[in-house]
């Protein structure tokens, strides 16, 4: 077995010839680790929590990134982790449990349901890793290639400009959200971002260039979003754009 940090996440170690599971490790059951890919650790820096936040995550899953940006933010402050199945969020209270963290807080409730009617309080940051068609993770997962059609993008196209105006909703003036996706489609990326703009006259788009990691600005392209390509970059394919409240 051979490991090396990866390529951009400062975090990030790629682990080569390791044979069974990461988590069958004693060093994973005793917290030191979490395996995610490295475009999706990317994200957390960009949205950059800060000690004593209040953050949501909205669609937190298996808390992968949930996870991750409260070690960021020194786990101090508060982080909500919202997602429709109450079977992730259990492994969610897990994986927390086994890495020490206690600033999450979890809540089952449907993100395409308006927010705005669920939360009496609001955010300084959101991060919105919205369901999409998955098109850049089809190494990973090469069967949905075939479970994917055009009306699914559409369908999902409005999910998500549904639940980025929920979140535009609860978010602080001056807050800022992070919409990610792990797809390649446009009316998914750009034209939920576009849609947004339009309806939100109060938000405004971060440039990601101006403020995020040197170590990381070759994946900004030159309209300001987060970019990751699997043949280019050896991670998942992921798109983020980010938001400001004015």
């Amino acid at each position: 077995m051979a490991a090396r940090p990866t390529l951009y996440s400062p975090q990030g170690i790629r682990v080569e010839g390791l044979r069974g599971r990461p988590d069958e490790l004693a060093s994973f059951r005793e917290g030191l680790f979490q395996v995610q890919d490295q475009a999706a650790q990317i994200t957390s820096y960009l949205l950059a929590p800060q000690p004593g936040e209040d953050i949501l995550d909205v669609c937190a899953g298996l808390g992968g990134k949930t996870t991750h940006l409260a070690e960021l933010m020194g786990d101090r402050g508060r982080l909500l982790a919202l997602d429709i199945s109450h079977r992730r969020l259990i492994s969610l209270g897990r994986n927390s449990l086994r890495l020490g963290i206690k600033c999450v807080f979890s809540l089952v409730a449907d993100a395409s349901m308006p927010l705005s009617s669920l939360f009496h309080c609001s955010f300084n940051k959101i991060m919105l890793d919205a369901p999409c068609s998955g098109f850049g993770v089809i190494s990973r997962h090469p069967d949905g290639k075939w479970n994917r059609r055009e009306a699914d993008i559409e369908r999902l196209a409005l999910l998500q400009k549904g639940m980025l105006s929920g979140a535009v909703s609860i978010l602080r003036s001056g807050g800022k959200v992070l919409y990610v996706t792990c797809t390649i489609s446009k009316e998914e990326n750009e034209e939920v971002v576009k849609d947004c703009l339009e309806r939100h006259r109060e938000m405004s788009l971060v440039n990601m260039k101006d403020h995020a990691p040197e170590w990381c600005l070759d994946l900004i392209d030159d309209q300001g979003f987060l970019r990751t390509f699997p043949h280019v970059h050896h991670t998942d394919g992921f798109f983020a754009a980010l938001f400001k409240k004015r």
